[in-house]
């Protein structure tokens, strides 16, 4: 009988034994064997898996052999289906113990038919009914109590776990272990849909003195990740991390992918911060898919550092690349643009032979592109129409989108036919991108002819409609722009930023006012937000238009009615359009407004845009103030001890010094101004701020008249480097401000006027800024026609005055 479940025959034995001896037993007279005899064969048929059989054994034992079936075979056969995946056998015999023996079966084999509920084919009730009758038989233990809880929280059974916490607190006070916690925890994960009710059942962990463990902290890992909760679920995992507590790496897989859908660099600098964390504390799960998930993280963040350190790790830990790893790789080089290295992964693709297959030819024809390459994207292609690899959609964009960058209209023309012969499927991406071609080749009749291919296969999307645009507003065809973004509306697509800067731009280009302002007011109106970018092509706008005192009421606008905090390229492009409209008075107040905005708004160009501005128009004294004030130390860097002083380029300086010399003798004021020049260069040497090649120069370009200072050395030593650094024929000190900061309140006539912001204001005496109505939206009233379509007829809220209608 030890033999008989070996094999096929020995099983066939058995059941046939079975039925032999179940037939003498029921004959009359009937045959009986010993009592042993029975309970072996029914061993052999429940490892057999002959239920049936056995069941037909228990039953005439029961009926006619004297003792009956003991609780030792029930046992057996309820273990026997459990191990043969056939729960409802198991619950048949579990039925027929408590008919037969009126008693519950063993610990051992209720605790094993009580795992197999969890298939719902058992169902709660069974659950319940088999706790009740442990309870009775006094079987009902701690672990007991928490197997029944881990299966009741499985099914969901919220309402019966609470219930069963409850009796265990009854039965063991004071022992409420933290499989039985898990358990409210899990029914939370399973049958809640909101993360706050997982986060309660978590907390109500530690509210019983029960630390939460790894299972805690994973399911709570889990629901965070499950509902879209990745804010929380990074939580989660910093605290894991720093608690020492085992992380699920299938969670922190999934948890590391999320970060595609996110474009915030914080959230990915963070999760990547924590992965990398989490492959140095458990190394083991470190496997290729999320080294993989990492890399292509480093690649989105545009963070090389990091991406090499990865490779690093992964060769550290013997993790072997896979197509996806130089895939990512070859496309990470690409986006840098470093060709050399795209080469050197493309190489180690070829020769390790792992992950030559399209998608990383695809990969590789778009860093080739990307890195201005497409004469080796061209001999990638060719050697995947040699070894007859599919060439699919993407492959046949990516190439067009090169002839694009060639500015090569006939070449993509040609690649758009040989995509149609090869019967390969044109989707709206080179549809776009044939259009981007024409669009900067400046063909808008091949533009609009692929246009009219494309209705009859694909709709338009917004890409469509916003190449098309910049296309026709870089030709000053705004008309047509104003007619396709009327179009792109009646589709029911949502103009972005993007395509109201090109509308924009359009009007920058040809000079219109107007209709730039209706197509700002308009994407106010849609509530597009608008960017650095849309308000440095308002300056631009406003300039053209000769109204720069608008537009530096705009910028100051920005933060408070808008929402954006002016960039350097705002501040940067006011500037520029004042300097070059001789508009010096407004450059300053600009220049000032950039530095309240925070000393990082402000940079090198700036200052020397306006002093060269002023240099110019022959303002040497108040471009010598500007010079010395991108010197001085702001407020809000008092207490910051690596501050570098904003400084003026070294070319400017020259130029100013150079001038200031020059008219040394042509000026009244000419003698003080040379002086003040010698002092402030008698600054830059102390400070050591401009390097001694540069000092060189500047020294040199104010030799050409000597300082009606007085100097203590010899006449030798005058104007040459000594131990002591430069020594001037002028003063080479000058008082101190309280930032240690020379201070120039002596120079000139009077002094120099300061704002409250320390700022030289040599423009003092005009006063501030004009108040003017507002230049966007307060002369514009309600227009009967369409924003977008300015050339239907004059424009209502205007005025007879182009201008008028905007209260100038």
């Amino acid at each position: 009988f030890c033999f008989a479940p070996a094999c096929r025959k020995g099983v066939e034995m058995a059941e046939r034994l079975a039925h032999e001896v179940c037939a003498a037993g029921a004959a009359d007279p009937p045959t009986l064997l010993d009592r042993s005899y029975y309970v072996e064969l029914g061993k052999v048929c429940g490892t057999a898996a002959q239920f049936p059989a056995a069941m037909s054994i228990c039953n005439l034992m029961t009926n006619s052999v004297e003792g009956g079936c003991p609780m030792e075979l029930f046992d057996f056969l309820i273990i026997a289906g459990v191990d043969s995946g056939e729960p409802l056998a198991s619950r048949d015999f579990y039925k027929e113990a408590r008919r037969a023996l009126m008693a519950t079966p063993g610990r051992q084999a209720c605790l094993r038919l009580l795992g197999t509920c969890e298939t719902k084919e058992l169902g709660t009730g069974f659950v319940l009914m088999l706790m009740e009758h442990m309870r009775a038989a006094s079987t009902l233990d701690i672990e007991a109590y928490c197997s029944v809880l881990q299966v009741l929280a499985g099914l969901g059974a919220a309402k019966h776990v609470t219930e069963v916490i409850t009796r265990m607190k009854q039965d063991f006070p004071g022992q409420v272990p933290i499989e039985a916690l898990n358990a409210t925890l899990k029914v939370a994960v399973t049958t809640s849909s909101r993360f706050a009710d997982v986060e309660r059942a978590f907390r109500e962990i530690s509210r019983h003195g029960v630390e939460p463990d790894a299972q805690s902290y994973n399911a709570l890992l889990d629901a965070a990740v499950r509902q879209r909760k990745l804010t929380e679920a990074w939580d989660v995992l910093s605290d894991m991390l720093r608690k020492g507590v085992r992380a699920d790496k299938f969670s922190v897989s999934i948890l590391m992918k999320s970060l595609h859908d996110t474009h915030d660099k914080r959230v990915q600098r963070r999760g990547i911060d924590l992965v990398e964390k989490f492959v140095q504390v458990q190394r083991q799960d470190a496997d290729e898919i999320l080294f993989n998930s990492l890399l292509d993280a480093c690649v989105r963040n545009k963070d090389m550092v990091r991406l090499e350190s990865t490779l690093a790790k992964m060769r550290e830990y013997d993790v072997k690349p896979s197509a996806v790893t130089f895939g990512t790789l070859v496309k990470a080089y690409g986006q840098l643009g470093d060709y050399a290295r795209v080469e050197e992964a493309w190489a180690e693709m070829t020769r390790t032979k792992v992950g030559v297959n399209p998608v990383t030819y695809g990969c590789m024809l778009d860093a080739c592109v990307k890195c201005g390459r497409l004469d080796r994207a061209l001999e990638i292609f060719e050697t995947l129409k040699e070894k007859k690899m599919h060439r699919n959609t993407v492959m046949y964009s990516t190439l067009i989108k090169g002839w694009a960058k060639a500015r090569n209209l006939q070449a993509a023309m040609a690649t758009f036919e040989e995509m149609k012969e090869e019967k390969v499927h044109c989707s709206c991406v080179t549809y776009n991108s044939l259009i981007d071609v024409a669009v900067r080749c400046n063909d808008m009749p091949t533009a609009s002819r692929v246009l009219s291919v494309m209705l009859t296969e694909h709709e338009p999307d917004l890409i469509t409609f916003s190449t098309l645009i910049k296309g026709f507003c870089a030709l000053g065809d705004l008309k047509k722009a104003f007619a396709l973004a009327k179009e792109l509306k009646s589709r029911g697509l949502q103009c972005d930023e993007i395509m109201y800067n090109s509308l924009l731009e359009g009007c920058v280009h040809i000079g219109a006012l107007r209709s730039g302002l209706v197509v700002f007011k308009d994407m106010l109106d849609a509530r597009v937000a608008p960017s650095n970018v849309t308000f440095s092509i308002l300056v631009k706008l406003y300039a053209n238009a000769g109204r720069l005192d608008w537009a530096a009421q705009v910028v100051s606008e920005m933060p408070v009615k808008y929402g954006v905090q002016p960039s350097r390229a705002v501040y940067s492009c006011l500037l520029k359009c004042c300097v070059s409209h001789n508009q010096l008075p407004l450059a300053i107040h600009a220049l000032q407004a950039a530095q309240e905005a925070g000393s990082s708004v402000v940079d090198q160009g700036m200052f020397g845009m306006v002093v060269q501005g002023c240099i110019a128009q022959g303002f040497l004294d108040e471009a010598l103030q500007l010079a010395c004030a991108g010197f001085q130390r702001p407020a809000d860097t008092a207490d910051n001890p690596r501050w570098k002083p904003t400084g003026v380029p070294p070319d400017t300086l020259k130029d100013l010094f150079e001038a200031i010399a020059a008219s040394s003798s042509h000026d009244g004021q000419g003698a003080q101004r040379l002086e003040d020049a010698w002092k402030f260069l008698g600054f830059l040497q102390d400070s050591q701020h401009v390097p001694k090649i540069h000092l060189m120069k500047l020294n040199a370009a104010l030799e050409g008249q000597t300082s009606p200072g007085t100097n203590q050395g010899n006449q030798e030593d005058q104007n040459t480097f000594g131990d002591q650094g430069m020594v001037g024929t002028g003063p080479a000190t000058a008082g101190m401000n309280p930032w240690g900061q020379p201070d120039f309140g002596g120079m000139g006539q009077g002094g120099w006027p300061r704002d409250p912001y320390g700022m030289p204001d040599p423009f003092a005496g005009l006063g501030g800024l004009p108040t003017q109505p507002d230049p966007l939206l307060g002369g514009l009233q309600t227009n009967p026609l369409d924003p977008f379509n300015p050339f239907m007829g004059p424009l209502g809220g205007f005025g007879g005055d182009p201008l008028g209608g905007f209260g100038g």
